[in-house]
């Protein structure tokens, strides 16, 4: 399996792609397990590292799922709820790892 690229365009846009949570973020998921986030305002990832790799792909389409909303302009729709926006973000990751991952 290969290794997590630093960066993936979505729509055209740059979003880079790091295993170091950045600072500002630390203190406000200190004792959470995060596998990964996707900061908007910095068109960025954050991938836990501490993943095997195949969670780490995982983890990266469900961001990268988060940057598509965004781009798109969904989760500024008042009628699109968190709930509702993380089950089409999950279930686009895992229709993304199981078609290009998954032998077969």
């Amino acid at each position: 399996m290969k290794k997590i690229p630093r960066s993936f365009k979505v729509f055209g846009q740059k979003v880079t792609i790091s295993h170091k949570l950045p600072e500002k973020y630390q203190q406000n998921f200190e004792g959470y397990n995060l596998w990964g986030l996707y900061m908007p305002n910095e068109l960025a990832i954050y991938i836990n590292p501490e993943q095997g790799l195949e969670q780490q792909w995982r983890t990266l389409y469900h961001e990268l799922g988060h940057a598509l909303m965004y781009r798109i302009g969904l989760p500024y729709n008042n009628e699109f709820t968190d709930g509702l926006h993380e089950q089409i973000v999950e279930g686009y990751a895992n229709f993304i790892y199981e078609s290009f991952h998954k032998e077969g």
